[in-house]
């Protein structure tokens, strides 16, 4: 019997170790302005909108996260990277334990930071792990994994709405939800934080942090950046919509017979279970997409088929990946 690769092994364990990170961060994104705006009726010092400011707190101080990461993790290395950058999601997911508006506010800019230190993590192990000939593997392969988050954390939001057949959703439901996402999370922190790191070699360049940052500089100049940009902005809307105002809008339509909470958890299966088969089409077609070239494949998945962003963003992570060799 043959064993898999060391390498392939180590991508394994990465995928799930962000597949039990983001069922719980992706899975409270759905629901996470339904449920603060339903605290708000009881604590009118949770704000009506906390959900909303709150994703706007954590993706805004991403943008900086990543600007910050590379010289940090050539000075914390990567495993500490992914421990510091995958910790504050469990403790944005405790806030919702003792809802606080400080604490919340609080919470999602640490973890927001943070999440630049993991992401860019994930890129350089990705590469570090990966050849010009299994990055697409590798890529769609992680990403197959962290993408399959959504299918069970949607599926845990229908089991948990299902037997409650309150429309609103009380503490103790909060508390049950964010409680599980807490644990869950919390196990994926362990395993991130116990991948296999290769040893450098005896002639490794030591690391220049003021060489890392100066590097972050001048790729913001390059024109490849900028086209990046481009999709990634679009990326940014589509997922404002597909995660906060198209889940909360069904949570408040009062049309429909059935307990629209389960319609949330619905709809994250639904959009993950897409966006798994998208992925699934593109690596079994991973030749013809190699011989188009990435860059072709990222903007396919941009333009005509925005239901696909997840293939472009794979595609995206490919290259990232494949700059930072």
């Amino acid at each position: 019997m043959k064993f898999p690769k060391k390498e392939t092994l180590n991508i394994l364990q990465l995928g799930l170790g962000m597949m039990l990170v983001f069922f719980a961060f992706i899975s409270q994104a759905f629901i996470v302005e339904t449920v603060l705006e339903n605290r708000h009726d009881s604590d009118p010092s949770i704000s009506k909108h906390a959900g909303y400011y709150s994703q706007t707190i954590v993706y805004g101080m991403f943008l900086f996260g990543n600007l910050l990461a590379p010289p940090v993790i050539s000075f914390i290395g990567l495993r500490l990277a992914f421990i510091f950058g995958s910790l504050p999601y469990v403790l944005y997911m405790v806030g919702f334990l003792f809802l606080n508006s400080y604490y919340l506010y609080a919470s999602a800019a640490f973890e927001g930071l943070m999440a630049g230190l993991l992401w860019t993590s994930v890129g350089q192990y990705l590469a570090s792990n990966s050849n010009e000939r299994t990055i697409s593997r590798n890529s769609n392969m992680m990403w197959m994994l962290y993408m399959s988050s959504m299918i069970f954390g949607g599926g845990f939001l229908i089991a948990v709405f299902g037997s409650k057949p309150d429309k609103n959703i009380s503490m103790g439901t909060t508390r049950v939800l964010y409680g599980t996402f807490a644990s869950v999370c919390f196990v994926g922190v362990i395993t991130l934080g116990l991948l296999r790191q290769k040893t450098p070699g005896k002639n490794a360049a030591k690391a220049n942090h003021l060489q890392e940052m100066s590097k972050v500089i001048k790729m913001l100049q390059t024109q490849d950046h900028w086209w990046i940009a481009i999709p990634s902005a679009f990326t940014g809307i589509e997922n404002s919509f597909t995660s906060g105002v198209y889940p909360t809008a069904l949570s408040f339509t009062k049309n429909f017979s059935i307990n629209t909470n389960q319609l949330m958890g619905l709809n994250v299966m639904a959009t993950g279970t897409g966006q798994l088969c998208a992925a699934l089409l593109f690596a079994s077609i991973g030749k013809w997409s190699d011989r188009a070239g990435r860059w072709y494949s990222m903007w396919v998945g941009t333009v005509p088929l925005p239901h696909m962003k997840r293939h472009m963003t794979s595609h995206y992570c490919q290259i990232q990946a494949l700059l930072l060799v």
